[in-house]
């Protein structure tokens, strides 16, 4: 089980492969495929397969070969630690095996002495950012069990060897910290004769950082006392909630919370012991699988959690950082008497922090911010309001009314500078009561905040009383120059446009900004402008970004607007691939004789247009893959089977001439039932591809390829045709 999709069985006595949909109902399907071991990648319908040391990855959808490679030793370990990478761990290393190349299995590090071959593979894991390995092994002797586990970093290329029996990586938000922290979760022991604990601690932080390295104290894993044998056996953290799941081999299950290493839960849950564990992605919870073969599934009930916190651990401080962290139901009142506590403390951080944090921002309100200003003023401390804001900040950006009160406190401060950052950074909420603030001190910045807020009449006014009386050129140079700096471009073209100032629209995308063009003629297609206009406005334009301009106009439905200027372009001749994609997919979208355009064009990008083509018509797509080569024979192969191009797909394959590409196609996937895609393509080359080639290179290849596939029946069945009584005139 490598995820919480699919469930991969391989059935040694019936030399079969069971595969169980657990998104789709628990579906299962069988394959008659042998093999050693199977494993499913986490999110998709691709298989990889070993038979002793040959390893295939195939695609199921498309019926089609990925990868394979024949491993020098065994592997006693595989892991999809992505849905584009296969670890392989052998006796001697760990190696990594990218789906996205032709590359082999590209060795990482080898095993520690510590995890020599006597010891079993258990698991393997890989951090967020891929830069550091946890490889976890066991061995049993002298009565008990003995796990040791390999942290391996990718940027030192050095191992730390760990006393665990199992552990996995998270990606946290520790408090106080603007950035996440990277942290090792595993249980083990410090050495002998040391209890077995649970281990939190933040990796790839020097000591010298800033904030600090996140780090708990050891929290010790309580076990049954009368099960002696009983070890952790697998750990996982969900992602968001931050809480992590330890299973042990008798059955017992750990609940953690990762921010402050405090167990929530704690009972035994199966009597069997558990042989697989993954996430549920939805319910944030674990699937696992016992060694009879029974599913198990344990989530956490939000709607009850907080209560149960509360009661039973009797740990307010407990409950608010999961309410918070978890989005729990009922923690209005737990925030708000925790609220007018440090309120009364005088714990200005403190209230800040638990109102940042709030359900929905259910405090964030004109009253807590009225709490604020009232508080007194700390020695050598910001204001207690400032601070609150700046909490803020650190999470997000200011309401309405927030950023009016940071406005008027900063502007009382004279710090005018600071406010313009904070605008620039989009930490406030742009309003006409903000700028109609700011205009009494800083009237250019006044009107960037009316423009943002889309509030023209006073961007106008503003400028008629402020800047343009104070210019010797009566012109609103200066405005779109403060437009562009503030990338107010969509106002700045609604005012020019609706005072008749379209001259200085020409200005601006000629000479001061040409890369803003596509903003400037969406902008006008939405205020209904003529249309002649757009396309002279569009022929002085040579350097616009053409693929943001087309996106510009296909959201509108006006590509037509577009044709012609991308056709002068290329006439003078532009070789840019993203002029050459953008009238493609016009030709495309409009009709206009599409296929003499995408079979002769030389400088389109196939996968790009073929995309596109998909959607739009697949026949299309078939012949803009076709005209790409070899390297997009697999899409040029889904998309006929997808559409039912057939005959298109049989002719390809007769005139290319390829046996490899034959045996893709060919290939029969279930021995059991005929599949009426492969059917329906062998009747088309049959038919039609071979009665209509005049290449007797064509038609032998494809007789060769048939009797490699085991289909010298279907050859002999239709010897009666044209077509195959020629083929065999070849033997």
């Amino acid at each position: 089980m490598e995820s919480d999709k699919f469930l991969c069985i391989c059935e040694q006595t019936h030399g079969s492969i069971v595969i169980v949909d657990l998104s789709e109902g628990n579906t299962m399907e069988r394959r008659p495929i042998k093999a050693d071991s199977a494993i499913m990648n986490p999110v998709s319908r691709v298989i990889a397969i070993r038979v002793e040391n040959q390893l295939q990855v195939f695609n199921m959808d498309l019926r089609t070969k990925l990868k394979s490679h024949l491993m020098s030793e065994s592997v006693v370990f595989w892991h999809w630690i992505s849905d584009t990478t296969i670890a392989l761990i052998t006796a001697s290393a760990v190696f990594h095996w990218n789906m996205n190349d032709d590359s082999p299995p590209i060795l990482i590090f080898y095993r520690s002495a510590n995890l020599n071959s006597t010891m079993q593979i258990v698991s393997y894991e890989a951090s967020v950012d891929n830069q550091w390995m946890l490889l976890v092994g066991i061995s049993q002797g002298k009565g008990k069990c003995t796990g040791n586990i390999q942290l391996y970093s990718m940027e030192t290329k050095t191992s730390q060897i760990l006393q665990g029996y199992a552990g996995t990586f998270a990606q946290i938000k520790p408090p106080g910290r603007t950035n996440s922290a990277q942290v090792l979760v595993f249980a083990g022991i410090k050495g002998e004769g040391y209890p077995l604990q649970l281990f939190i601690m933040e990796v790839g932080r020097g000591r010298e950082a800033s904030d600090g390295v996140f780090s708990l104290p050891p929290q010790l894993i309580p076990l049954d006392a009368e099960l002696q044998n009983d070890f952790p056996v697998s750990m996982l953290v969900s992602p968001g909630d931050d809480i992590a799941y330890l299973m042990t081999k008798m059955g017992y299950l750990l609940v953690y919370d990762v921010h402050s290493g405090k167990l929530l839960y704690r009972a035994r849950i199966v009597q069997d012991a558990p042989f697989a564990t993954r996430l549920n992605s939805q319910s944030k919870g674990i699937l696992g699988v016992t060694s009879r073969g029974q599913l198990l599934h344990f989530s956490i009930d939000k709607t009850r959690m907080l209560a149960y916190v509360l009661t039973a651990l009797q740990d307010p401080q407990l409950a608010l950082s999961l309410a918070s962290r978890m989005a729990l139901d009922g923690a209005e009142e737990l925030y708000s008497s925790e609220f007018d506590r440090l309120i009364t403390a005088n714990n200005v951080q403190g209230a800040a922090h638990i109102a940042s944090r709030s359900p929905q921002g259910f405090l964030r309100t004109p009253e807590t911010i009225e709490r604020f200003q009232q508080m007194p003023n700390q020695l050598d401390q910001a204001q207690p309001v400032l601070q609150y804001f700046s909490v803020l900040m650190e999470k997000g950006s200011l309401n309405k009314v927030e950023s009016i009160e940071l406005a008027r406190a900063l502007l009382q401060q004279n710090r005018n500078s600071l406010l313009q950052s904070r605008l620039l950074e989009d930490k406030l909420e742009c309003s006409e009561e903000l700028g109609d603030l700011t205009n009494q001190v800083d009237p250019m910045l006044a009107m960037f905040v009316y423009l943002r807020a889309g509030v023209l009449g006073k961007v106008i006014n503003s400028f008629v009383q402020n800047i343009s009386k104070k210019s010797t050129v009566q012109s609103p140079l200066s405005l779109i120059h403060l437009c562009d700096h503030y990338d107010c471009v969509e106002e700045l073209t609604e005012y020019l446009y609706t005072n008749n100032l379209t001259k200085y629209i020409d200005v601006y995308v000629g000479k001061v900004s040409p890369e803003k063009t596509p903003a400037v003629v969406g902008k006008l297609l939405d205020l209904e402008c003529n249309e002649d206009y757009i396309k002279k406005l569009l022929e002085q334009i040579s350097q616009c970004p053409v693929g943001i301009l087309y996106k510009e106009l296909e959201k509108r439905n006006r590509l037509d607007l577009l044709q012609s200027w991308l056709e002068k372009r290329i006439s003078r001749g532009n070789k840019e691939t993203v002029t050459h994609n953008a009238l493609a997919r016009v030709y495309v979208t409009l009709n206009k004789n599409p296929q003499d355009f995408l079979t002769t064009n030389k400088f389109y990008d196939s996968k790009v247009v073929g995309e596109f083509c998909e959607q739009a018509n697949p026949y299309l797509a078939f012949l803009v893959y076709r005209r790409g080569g070899a390297v997009y024979d697999d899409d040029l192969i889904r998309v006929a089977t997808e559409n039912g191009l057939f005959k298109d797909l049989a002719r390809y394959l007769v005139e290319r001439q390829d046996l490899d590409l034959w045996s893709k196609v060919l290939m029969k996937q279930d021995e059991e039932h005929e599949d009426p895609d492969r059917r329906a393509l062998i009747d088309q080359v049959v038919h039609t591809a071979i009665p209509e080639s005049t290449k007797h290179s064509e038609v032998s290849t494809t007789v060769h390829a048939f009797m490699n596939a085991d289909l010298s029946a279907e050859l002999v069945e239709q010897n009666s045709c044209v077509g195959m009584t020629r083929c065999f005139a070849f033997f």
